[in-house]
């Protein structure tokens, strides 16, 4: 097919900058308004140029535009994540075919983008790294908000060991467990280990229930990604690059080829990141 075989050959010559872009960066940028032009400094804006609604400077609108267009917007500096070239080139090429062959739109107030941001809370003093992640929503019928709907990390930060059981005698219940109130006040920094053995801490409750009372302070995102699974077959990562060149901006930094049940399992420890 025509259209594959330009893929092909524009994979090549990504190949290629792979290799020669670091050197590249490191001259001096005499061009930086078309830099700047050609930089996506949005998410909206990439969501635009994905969907072909915008096109990067000097992507001429001929018989391959989409393709060029859609390549333009993974980062020239991503992994290979241990693929061969041949295997890497094959999974950008298929990727971009599913994408311009299914007309594939991506809507930035869609429910299968999350963010996820690596935060500093601060707890009795001390930063702590946490996890947040958020997803787009629908708010008030027709109106679209980010709701944090999992935390990672919040064990660590509140000093919960997970995996610590503390007893409560196996026949308290002739005395309708009147030491409850004893054992509970006595031991509330270990309180958490009287619960089941099934059931896990609920990360994203203790998050807003220690913010609730003032024993969390959140400190700052370090640093922030997008997660998408709106291409069948495929999850990729956005994430902000920060150089100098045409190649920066919110980029694609990783690309995976995966099923819908591993699409819904990922989801799935997202929202709860307890799960195995």
């Amino acid at each position: 097919m025509k259209t594959t075989f330009h893929i092909q050959l524009v994979m090549a010559s990504f190949l290629l900058l792979l290799s020669t872009h670091a050197k590249a960066q490191a001259i001096a940028d005499n061009t930086f308004k078309k830099d700047f032009a050609a930089q996506v400094k949005s998410l909206d804006e990439f969501v635009a140029r994905f969907n072909g609604e915008e096109s990067k400077p000097g992507i001429y609108k001929d018989a391959n535009w989409r393709t060029n267009n859609l390549l333009s917007l993974f980062d020239f500096n991503m992994s290979h994540a241990g693929l061969s070239d041949s295997a890497f080139r094959g999974l950008l090429s298929t990727f971009v075919d599913i994408v311009v062959q299914k007309k594939v739109s991506l809507r930035a107030n869609d429910m299968n983008l999350y963010a996820e941001a690596k935060s500093i809370v601060v707890v009795n003093g001390k930063n702590h790294h946490v996890t947040l992640y958020l997803q787009r929503q629908t708010y008030k019928t027709d109106e679209a908000r980010w709701a944090i709907v999992g935390v990672e990390g919040m064990c660590k930060a509140a000093g919960i060991e997970e995996s610590k059981v503390v007893p409560i005698s196996s026949v308290d219940h002739e005395i309708h467990f009147l030491p409850l109130d004893d054992l509970l006040m006595q031991n509330c920094k270990v309180a958490f280990g009287f619960r089941g053995t099934e059931n896990s801490v609920d990360e994203l409750t203790l998050f807003f229930s220690m913010i609730m009372y003032g024993k969390l302070r959140f400190e700052r995102v370090d640093r922030l990604t997008f997660l998408c699974f709106d291409v069948p077959g495929y999850m990729f990562q956005i994430e902000e690059i920060n150089r100098t060149g045409a190649n920066s901006g919110w980029l694609i930094t990783k690309l995976s080829a995966i099923s819908n049940y591993k699409k819904e399992s990922l989801i799935n420890k997202i929202i709860n990141p307890s799960l195995t």
